[in-house]
């Protein structure tokens, strides 16, 4: 079986290197979904490692890719990511928590000439949907302050989607000429159960979100089969090649790999179930089983420690 670490695109040896600072940054414009899944594995084994971890949810990141999240429920949506993410075994750092903090202005003005709009903008374009002619301040600043988290959080690695890897393209650079080396990896995207990629501001149908039970995985599942019959093949040859051997759970990747083989054309078959047990497998080593765990409020960390 093809490792699942040729599958990301990185500058440094992931499967033995442990890091002093790793930053993977979301932002919360919808439901967590089991996108996040392979993000969260590879943080387990970096971290086990003795790798120390920023896991950074980006509250204004939501809002200023052209309002996903509201600015209203933006709160809501941190808490929803915060609670779900601590199940999963980590405590999040909030944007909140320092962007407004006069150090990190500093850096944003420090960075400010160092950053072109029109550079700046086409490396956010993957990410942040903004026509030219239509740029607004907020996508410059999307893109902008995640470049500069880098060097603010003092990280030595980051982690994100193919989707985001034009930003650090451009950015790693660039604070590495100020004495901010980062090494990148990043990692394919998720497959949607209808559209190419799964996104937390997907429509619902197209997503499986953490919290879902074996029975909303597979209703999802024969659902899609049903609408798009392609799809949900996809995300179980993502979660056959990728996910499930993140998790190190070779016989499982092998079962669905069987599975996957021997599917007939009907969706209410034992392979729509084998990838519906794959995808809460994962969930379930992810989080050491405590999916649906609840946790009191969460207290912001100081970003420097």
């Amino acid at each position: 079986m093809t490792s699942p670490f040729s599958l990301i695109e990185t500058d440094v040896d992931l499967e033995r290197m442990s890091f002093r600072r790793v930053l993977w940054g979301i932002a919360p414009t919808g439901a967590p979904h089991v996108g996040y899944l392979a993000f969260l594995l590879l943080l387990k084994r970096l971290e086990s490692r003795g790798s120390g971890i920023t896991l950074l949810l980006a509250n204004d990141h939501g809002y200023l890719d052209r309002g996903k999240s509201a600015w209203e429920d933006t709160e809501r949506r941190t808490e929803e990511y915060r609670n779900v993410f601590e199940a999963y075994g980590f405590r999040a750092l909030e944007t909140h928590a320092f962007y407004r903090s006069p150090e990190y202005f500093d850096q944003l003005f420090r960075y400010s000439i160092s950053l072109p709009v029109q550079a700046v903008v086409q490396a956010g374009k993957s990410t942040v949907a903004c026509p030219n002619e239509e740029v607004t301040v907020g996508e410059v600043l999307y893109t902008t302050t995640q470049i500069i988290d880098v060097a603010f959080l003092d990280v030595d690695l980051v982690l994100c989607g193919m989707d985001e890897a034009d930003i650090y393209r451009y950015g790693l650079p660039i604070v590495g000429r100020d004495g901010h080396a980062c090494s990148h990896a990043y990692l394919p995207m998720c497959p949607g159960l209808q559209d190419v990629e799964m996104h937390a501001s997907s429509h619902p149908d197209n997503k499986i979100l953490l919290t879902d039970s074996r029975d909303d995985v597979e209703a999802k599942l024969v659902a899609s089969a049903r609408r798009a019959p392609s799809a949900w093949r996809r995300l179980g040859h993502f979660f056959r090649d990728f996910v499930l051997p993140l998790a190190q759970a070779p016989d499982e990747a092998e079962a669905l790999a069987e599975a996957l083989e021997a599917t007939p054309a009907n969706p209410r078959t034992d392979a729509t179930r084998a990838v519906a047990a794959a995808i809460t497998h994962a969930m379930s080593i992810a989080c050491n089983g405590a999916i649906h765990r609840t946790h009191p409020p969460h207290n912001p960390v100081n970003p420097s420690s």
